[in-house]
């Protein structure tokens, strides 16, 4: 009867786990962001002097007067909104370095000569 009530109480844990899983995935979108006038998706730069892509992040918005929202973290600062463009469930800033997706904080990304940079208004990807 104990073996039996386990094995009921395992299969229960595992099925409400397999549902919160699937619950919480983030719905993934297949739509790339643009550039659209007057509201900032995406910003690409290359050839300027920065040691990390929040510097250089941070470069161009004060050259096109754009406010950004951060929050440090233990990990390092995350970005939160450029601009009008503010983060939600749905959408977050993610930079790119050469078009990978980077894997630690845009401040402790050490950039070297000839990267370039892309920061992407997109859905975030888990």
């Amino acid at each position: 009867m104990k073996k039996i009530m386990r094995i009921f109480i395992l299969a229960i844990i595992i099925s409400i786990l397999g549902f919160g899983l699937w619950y919480v995935r983030p719905k993934i979108s297949t739509n790339t962001a643009s550039t659209v006038t007057g509201v900032v998706n995406s910003i690409t730069y290359e050839n300027i002097q920065a040691a990390t892509p929040y510097d250089a992040l941070v470069l161009i918005a004060k050259k096109n007067n754009l406010v950004l929202q951060t929050k440090q973290y233990d990990f390092g600062i995350f970005v939160e909104g450029v601009g009008e463009q503010k983060m939600t469930k749905d959408k977050v800033w993610i930079y790119y370095v050469n078009g990978k997706s980077g894997e630690v904080a845009s401040d402790k990304y050490e950039l070297k000569q000839g990267d370039t940079v892309e920061w992407k208004y997109t859905t975030p990807i888990y």
